[in-house]
């Protein structure tokens, strides 16, 4: 027997809006046809019992604010012309509510969209759980195969300084970006590096790409309404890169220049077009993914591990718009003391460094604490000759 069928509704309802994830209801709607009437006959309970679990402190296992906003933004798109127009928000407020909608401590986001309508049908909701469940398939899957891609790479450290040689630099020479613009020739040999898998993804990585994923899906969602009724102002007027399956280009006219979306967009964009063979596939591929889920699936797919940076509501305790692996990235493109300043930071995107944190970076070879040269010549080491020409060339048209 079912036991949830013996609980009242008011009881019901507080174990639903007790569960630590969107993932675990719907594990249980799957799993307790009685769950499952509960919710398809009470759409308004329903609502409420997916904001409760949204809402949950970000450091209690829920989701991180911007996230909260782009599921939000899923439900409604979705129900806008099922159940009315005066019953959810016009495609103004919905496309206002689209700036700086990406990673920023708590302080620095505004909500423009409240809780959800209660009359959003139970089929939608249904749904998004499915979506919610089927994208975290896919970033586990993303994630697994980046890592594996820089578990492959040939990492090197720098050699020990010897404060004998000339003008106390490195044993081979010193790597410095003064003066005539850095070559190959002029890096030290370095020590080879055997990269470390950590393990699974912390939270806060995970919801990075599922987060990323949530902006493709938003974008899509978009695009649909514009096809549909392209006359609709507000969405018509970014119908240039709606039409050619620009995401980041769309994204990033709603973006402060600061925060790491874009890059990770371009990173996860990058994956998914290699899946789908194409851009023009990946709406498809996304909806043809096959979830894999719980005992049918890799348990590393399901093991989330605690992060060592956690994302608190009550404090700013991590980085400003910026995950530590963009940030590392960013400073070393545009530091004027960078041998790499001017890399383009497509080099890095087939090994997902923008989603990273401090351990897993450093585990794969990269430093990221004090002097930074030892991070800078780590990321040089996976550089192609095609690479370095890019490099110099940049630093000899603005030196």
């Amino acid at each position: 027997m079912d036991p949830f069928i013996r609980l009242p509704w008011f009881a019901l309802k507080s174990v639903l809006s007790n569960l630590p994830d969107l993932f675990s209801l719907h594990s249980l709607c799957s799993a307790s046809p009685s769950v499952a009437a509960f919710l398809r006959e009470n759409n308004d309970l329903f609502v409420q019992i997916i904001d409760a679990i949204m809402a949950r402190p970000s450091r209690d296992r829920g989701l991180l604010p911007y996230i909260r906003e782009l599921v939000r933004l899923v439900i409604l798109l979705r129900s806008r012309q099922s159940i009315g127009t005066g019953a959810v928000y016009s495609y103004a407020e919905i496309i206002e509510s689209l700036r700086n909608l990406g990673e920023q401590p708590p302080r620095g986001q505004s909500s423009k969209l409240e809780a959800v309508p209660l009359t959003i049908p139970s089929a939608v909701l249904f749904k998004l759980l499915d979506l919610v469940t089927q994208l975290r398939c896919v970033a586990h899957k993303c994630f697994h195969s980046m890592i594996h891609r820089c578990l492959k790479l040939p990492i090197e450290h720098l050699p020990q300084r010897d404060f004998t040689a000339q003008g106390k630099g490195m044993r081979v020479g010193k790597y410095r970006n003064e003066g005539p613009p850095t070559d190959p020739s002029q890096r030290p040999q370095g020590i080879p590096y055997v990269p470390v898998n950590i393990g699974p993804m912390t939270r806060l990585e995970e919801q990075r790409l599922i987060g990323s994923l949530l902006h493709i899906v938003v974008f899509y969602e978009l695009r649909a309404v514009y096809t549909e009724s392209p006359t609709i102002p507000e969405i018509s007027q970014h119908a240039d890169v709606l039409l050619v399956g620009n995401v980041a280009g769309f994204w990033e006219r709603f973006e402060s220049s600061y925060t790491s979306l874009p890059e990770q967009l371009k990173t996860v964009l990058l994956w998914m077009d290699e899946q789908a063979g194409g851009r023009e596939n990946v709406l498809s591929w996304l909806h043809s993914f096959a979830c894999c889920e719980g005992s049918k699936c890799c348990q590393q797919y399901t093991l989330v591990a605690g992060d060592q940076e956690q994302w608190d509501e009550t404090k700013c305790s991590i980085m400003y718009g910026k995950s530590r692996g963009y940030d590392c990235l960013w400073r070393s493109k545009v530091s004027v003391h960078s041998p790499i300043r001017h890399i383009e930071l497509s080099t890095f995107r087939p090994y997902g460094l923008v989603f990273w944190e401090k351990s897993r970076l450093e585990a794969l070879g990269y430093p990221t604490e004090g002097n930074p040269m030892p991070l800078w010549f780590a990321l040089s080491s996976m550089f192609s000759e095609q690479d370095w020409e890019g490099v110099i060339s940049q630093q000899h048209a603005r030196s």
